[in-house]
């Protein structure tokens, strides 16, 4: 089956010197990442996989970030993770930029990535390869142990593929890993149809709409279904591009790292404040703790908007 680029909106590219005075962009502070990092937690030991179109990790934000990674598709070689698309290097940014005093900083800055690439420069790729990918990420080490807690995918798939979901089953219920997925950008803006995606449908993954933030309601494009667990930021949000640029990007796509992220940050929390790992149930219900409702339904907001300090 083939895999695809959930559709999103690419407004502009912008050089280095374009982008706004403070580091930190509003989809970060809006899900209060800044406040955790005050604490102390700004994902440090956590590893974050990352299957999307690859990563430009000679970007200033993102050099160093990447501790590993490979290439499903045809583009280059099997080590080769040029982004020819700009997405994954968007998402990338999103998780885990430099907080470094310029460009942008993502939300969980001492995170690492693990960068799977599984869709080639038109965004596109097959489900088997997907597959593959997610059972390489949740059976690789790091060179001191380090393992994936967390894989992030804003991609999707028309139709239902076993072979997929029993990939992600495992990565869940034998792995202990936490699978945040897009939820899709066909919503038609009625709450009461259903728009479903695969693998955001799946019971078993975290599955994120998008929130607007200059408007305060769920961006139109969202998928609405009864498996969305929340949303985040998705609109208008600035991002590392290719080539040491940044870009202004919209979709389910881009809310998907600011969970990501966030989920990096709780484990850290969590594990240094209780001196033991924190399971993937216990981790998911961590998360959706941490949201706020905007009065949508749940099809729509699922728990509710992310918000890192939510009681």
């Amino acid at each position: 089956m083939r895999m695809s680029l959930i559709p999103y909106e690419l407004t502009s590219i912008v050089s280095t010197e374009a982008v706004a005075a403070s580091e930190i962009p509003p989809g970060v502070f809006h899900i209060h990442a800044p406040e955790i990092w005050t604490q102390g937690y700004q994902g440090a030991g956590v590893v974050i996989a990352v299957l999307d179109t690859g990563c430009d990790i000679t970007h200033p934000d993102l050099a160093g970030q990447v501790i590993a990674g490979w290439n499903y598709t045809l583009e280059g070689g099997p080590n080769d993770l040029t982004d020819l698309n700009g997405h994954g290097t968007h998402v990338c940014g999103t998780i885990a930029a430099h907080l470094n005093g310029s460009g942008v900083a993502g939300a969980a800055p001492q995170a690492k990535l693990l960068v799977i690439k599984v869709l080639n420069a038109a965004g596109d790729g097959e489900s088997a390869h997907l597959v593959n990918a997610i059972n390489s990420a949740v059976g690789w080490r790091g060179p001191n142990g380090e393992r994936v807690r967390v894989i992030s995918m804003s991609l999707a798939g028309p139709y239902n593929d076993p072979a997929l979901q029993t990939a992600i089953v495992n990565a869940v219920d034998n792995c202990g890993v936490l699978v945040v997925c897009a939820s899709g950008n066909d919503g038609d803006g009625n709450p009461s149809t259903s728009e479903i995606a695969y693998p955001g449908a799946y019971p078993e993954v975290v599955e994120v709409g998008a929130y607007d933030m200059s408007s305060g309601v769920v961006a139109a494009f969202s998928n609405t279904n009864g498996q969305i667990d929340l949303i985040a930021p998705g609109v208008m949000i600035l991002s590392a591009y290719p080539r040491a640029q940044y870009a202004y990007m919209s979709g389910t796509s881009m809310a998907t790292p600011h969970v990501s992220a966030a989920a990096a940050l709780l484990i850290q929390q969590y594990e240094a404040q209780n001196g033991a790992e924190i399971g993937e149930p216990a981790l998911f219900q961590l998360l959706i703790g941490r949201t706020v409702s905007i009065g949508a339904p749940p099809q729509a907001q699922g728990n509710g908007d992310l918000n890192l300090v939510a009681p």
